[in-house]
């Protein structure tokens, strides 16, 4: 009675498809080349202070002023936190006019968007944004 268990059992199991076994090794390196691209990433980047470059976007005339609305990047490997971005130009009255946004967080290699509020047409007086300061989470 025990051989005839063993090969109904045997004669119920089906062979694994080549399909299967493909598309499961495929899933298998994925995962695998993740895990070692995050562990690369970590090792090259990961103690690297905070580099953060502004843009101009673009700059739209409003009812009471220009707004600048600006984008801030961070190209470093640490995030950075309170990051205050500030523009500043030469109004055509010879006045300097200048003002700042904070943004709460900028994370590692991600960008977040702000706006500059100025009262003069930013664009005739060479319009300069940069990051003033930022703090470590």
């Amino acid at each position: 009675m025990n051989g005839s268990t063993n090969r109904s059992n045997d004669a119920g199991r089906a062979e694994i498809p080549a399909l299967e076994w493909l598309l499961g090794s495929v899933g298998a390196l994925m995962v695998a080349g993740a895990i070692g691209f995050l562990a690369w990433t970590g090792a090259v980047n990961g103690d690297s202070p905070p580099d953060i470059k502004v843009e101009v976007v673009r700059v739209v005339e409003q009812r009471n002023g220009w707004l600048v609305q600006v984008s801030a990047f961070n190209e470093g490997g640490s995030a950075a936190s309170e990051v205050t971005v500030g523009g500043e130009f030469t109004a055509p009255d010879g006045t300097v006019e200048s003002a700042e946004f904070l943004l709460d967080y900028l994370p590692s290699r991600s960008d977040r968007q702000g706006g500059l509020l100025f009262s003069h047409d930013p664009r005739a007086g060479g319009l300069k944004v940069r990051a003033l300061g930022y703090a470590e989470p």
